[in-house]
């Protein structure tokens, strides 16, 4: 289980002790990729038509509507009402007997369905509920002031540059998705995954360069919004995806978060070193 309580950072033996000024950062054209339709909203989460495909956790648990890669789960639901209905009618008995294996089954099959969707809320706790009728594109992102003043500490701080995404990405390129989820208009699940886990890694390593113990607290609450989001993301991440370049740094730059708060020395802790990784 992921465990934010206490925040990973990617402190590396050349870049200890290392602490300077900053300049705001340069913003490339934005990439072109597959989309969801939809806009970021800063605060709470507004009614917005549902893009088509978009798999989500409302939050009446009771509501049956089935998206995207539910809607085999319903159909299995269906079938297996509609063969208990014919087992019930039938007058002979060895085809409702063969007809009660098979059903068996199928039962079978729904509840481990059902059981699976359970485990979502043990694997991501932080995950947030989507409102009905609204996607993950509408997560709330930090103020846009404290982005732009951890971005342009990342642009001229060797510690938070060298730090900050690792080898999976450029600033440069991190720039541009970034824009395109801040913006209005269409982004994919891979570019809301890059900018959640980046926005997290930027607020960590920019809370260790400040000396201000206010400014740090701020800091922290932001990584765990970012936090919070990539798992809202990833719980409700369909299950077919675009095998490109986007969705390869998205999952890298997830799974490395996601080991990095669950690979700890002890219950509670987080390393402080991303060598731990490799262990």
């Amino acid at each position: 289980m992921p465990n934010w309580t206490k925040y990973p950072t990617k402190s590396t033996s050349s870049a200890r002790g290392q602490e300077e000024s900053c300049s705001p950062p340069l913003f490339g054209p934005t990439p072109s990729t597959p989309s969801l339709s939809s806009t970021p909203h800063q605060g709470t989460l507004p009614y917005n038509p549902t893009s088509a495909g978009v798999h989500e956790v409302h939050d009446s648990s009771s509501e049956a509507e089935y998206e995207g890669e539910s809607l085999l789960f319903a159909h299995a639901v269906f079938a297996s009402r509609f063969l208990q209905n014919a087992i019930d009618s039938t007058t002979n008995p060895e085809l409702a007997q063969e007809m009660q294996a098979a059903l068996d089954g199928l039962k079978t099959a729904v509840h481990s369905g059902n059981q699976q969707s359970h485990t979502l809320g043990t694997l991501y706790p932080h995950a947030k509920a989507i409102p009905s009728g609204s996607t993950t594109r509408n997560l709330p992102l930090p103020s846009m002031d404290k982005v732009f003043m951890c971005l342009r500490m990342a642009r001229e701080c060797p510690q938070v540059a060298t730090l900050w995404l690792g080898d999976y990405i450029r600033p440069s390129q991190f720039n541009d998705y970034f824009i395109k989820i801040a913006s209005p208009g269409s982004a994919t699940e891979a570019d809301m995954i890059i900018v959640h886990c980046g926005l997290y890694w930027l607020f960590c390593e920019c809370s260790k360069a400040v000396p201000d113990e206010d400014t740090k607290r701020d800091y922290d609450a932001q990584a765990f919004l970012c936090a919070a989001n990539l798992e809202t993301v990833l719980a409700n991440l369909r299950f077919h995806q675009p095998t490109d370049l986007d969705f390869a740094y998205a999952m890298g730059m997830a799974v490395s978060t996601l080991l990095a708060s669950c690979k700890t020395p002890s219950k509670g802790s987080i390393p402080t070193d991303r060598s731990w990784l490799a262990t």
